[in-house]
């Protein structure tokens, strides 16, 4: 299914545009918009469907009394998209937890070929907030029972969703979102995903990954136990590392689903360079089993790996021989069609109504994709270019003079 999002004055995007393939990725510096992307398309998926109205006139309401009614759904989903994009866009205020009018200029789109038979994917998102909140677990599940005692105290006439959005509406969509997930853990334990139940070798890939296991008790405590050792640690004596994958871990093994779109902010969050590269095997592993995969980052490591996965996979005798001296799996390669990149670009941007100069904003620009060489990422590749000089001239400085 094809998936296009069209953002404008979305946080510091001034104007972007993005499709979503098997494995998506937005690259680029520090501020220059990957969150406020990620966030953006998380808040829509998640919510959308509060924002969908089905168009039934009076006609077809008394015709129902009698008589079954045929609504043409389909014809009708352009149109429902929009507004449901429209009345999104008011939202976002909300999605952000910022101040009310922040993005009174802002836009937001979604293009598909069918919304029909609900087809968008069901989003699941790993905020760069997540080793915060995997510290603080205790302390947020103790704010959380709380606000349960005080909904069940509350006067009856009072709205107890209403009351449980505001107690959230200080964090950002996906961080509402991790807060939810994390307290919920004991529940989504008992849940075995499709990975779990059908490639359990990944879930062992996995656990290599993060150096060990997570448990966790019947009385809500959740634990690290690292490999080969007789030790139980506490989240906030676990590395950051273990705290960063989280979630990840139990997304795959509690409540992935084909047709789900994974979203991952930063996943090199506190990994060393080899564990990024595992995590971008891990990720094309997904991709090639029905999961989507959206990613932001600024690792020139994921990036690497990558290119090689989809440089590997071609049916060549000699890239045969070197996936298998490096311990590449079939399952792992990804063909350069299934994989779109963009990169953070502050670029001038077109004219608008009112304007007399054109102003410059930072914008998504695609990245070129080779089968046989892999992303082009100029971005990355300046920099090492720049300390591989540096470094050169360190050492060859000495016989120039």
């Amino acid at each position: 299914m094809s998936l296009t999002i069209k953002l404008k004055n979305i946080g510091i995007l001034k104007q972007a545009e993005f499709s979503l393939g098997d494995l998506t990725l937005i690259c680029g510096e520090n501020n220059t918009g990957k969150t406020y992307a990620a966030c953006a398309l998380y808040g829509f998926l998640k919510s959308w469907h509060q924002f969908i109205r089905v168009p039934i006139n009076d006609a077809q309401i008394q015709q129902a009394v009698t008589e079954r009614v045929k609504i043409e759904l389909e014809q009708a989903t352009d149109d429902m998209l929009t507004e449901a994009c429209k009345k999104y866009t008011e939202q976002l205020d909300k999605i952000f937890a910022v101040r009310e009018g922040s993005f009174q200029n802002s836009e937001f789109h979604l293009v598909t070929e069918d919304i029909s038979s609900g087809a968008l994917p069901k989003p699941f998102i790993c905020s760069t907030e997540r080793t915060g909140v995997a510290t603080f677990r205790k302390e947020l599940n103790f704010a959380r029972g709380r606000l349960l005692k005080e909904m069940e105290q509350a006067d009856p006439q009072i709205d107890l969703r209403e009351l449980l959005s505001k107690a959230y509406q200080r964090y950002p969509s996906p961080i509402e979102a991790n807060v939810d997930f994390i307290g919920q853990l004991q529940d989504i334990a008992k849940s075995k995903s499709f990975i779990a139940k059908e490639h359990p070798e990944i879930l062992d890939d996995f656990t290599d990954i993060v150096g060990g296991t997570y448990a966790i008790t019947q009385n809500d405590l959740l634990y690290y136990i690292p490999k080969g050792m007789r030790l139980r640690l506490t989240m906030d004596q676990s590395s950051s590392a273990v705290r960063s994958l989280l979630d990840l871990n139990f997304y795959l093994h509690c409540a992935a689903e084909k047709g789900d779109l994974l979203m991952v902010d930063e996943p090199e969050l506190s990994l060393h360079p080899e564990n990024q590269r595992r995590i971008a095997r891990l990720f094309a592993r997904l991709a090639n089993l029905g999961v989507k995969v959206f990613v932001t980052t600024h690792s020139d490591y994921i990036i690497k790996e990558l290119n090689t996965l989809i440089m590997l996979n071609h049916d060549k005798p000699y890239l045969k021989r070197v996936a298998e001296e490096n311990g590449y799996q079939d399952s792992e390669l990804i063909s350069a069609n299934q994989v779109k990149v963009y990169m953070t670009k502050e670029k001038l941007m077109p004219l608008e109504k009112g304007q007399k100069r054109r102003r410059r904003g930072y914008t998504l620009v695609p990245a070129d994709i080779d089968p046989e060489f892999g992303i082009e990422a100029g971005s990355f590749d300046k920099t090492i270019d720049a300390m591989n000089k540096i470094q050169r001239d360190i050492v060859w400085g000495a016989e120039q003079d």
